[in-house]
């Protein structure tokens, strides 16, 4: 749990988006001032009632600076690219398509259940964790609108 507290670089990782290419999360955190590391599945009823929120969060900064990585815990395909386009997500998926117990990003994030998330700085400094609908959209007030 130690190497993702708040103030911690991520841990790093690389796995294939929705066409196969391989994404690296410190290219992403490299190209934008603040990334959502979004940890979701297809049958996650919360995380999937919470995309309208991070949509509008995504539409009002990505031109600011933000952008949005979403990692599935899908282990299959068809759902998993089922869900994002009905939810219409136009940031960056992953998935490796792994089982909970053999899926590396589930350890190293130290994930306890899918709904989760990171909002990270410059070089993937960990700025909080968590946080969803208006407590997203004031974060990114506070850090992108107040600066």
């Amino acid at each position: 749990m130690e190497k993702v507290e708040i103030g911690k670089i991520t841990p790093d990782f690389e796995m294939p988006d929705m066409n196969g290419n391989l994404i690296k999360l410190s290219d992403l955190c490299n190209k934008a001032d603040f990334l959502l590391l979004e940890f979701w599945g297809s049958t996650c009823g919360p995380y999937r009632k919470d995309h309208p929120n991070i949509l509008k969060a995504y539409n009002k900064y990505r031109n600011k600076g933000f952008d949005i990585l979403g990692v599935s815990l899908d282990t299959e395909k068809e759902l998993w690219l089922k869900a994002i386009e009905q939810d219409g997500l136009k940031w960056t998926n992953v998935c490796s398509l792994a089982e909970w117990k053999d899926n590396s990003i589930v350890y190293n994030y130290a994930l306890s259940q899918v709904h989760q998330n990171f909002l990270l700085g410059k070089n993937g400094k960990i700025m909080a964790k968590n946080i969803h609908g208006e407590e997203l959209m004031q974060k990114l007030e506070d850090l992108i609108d107040n600066n």
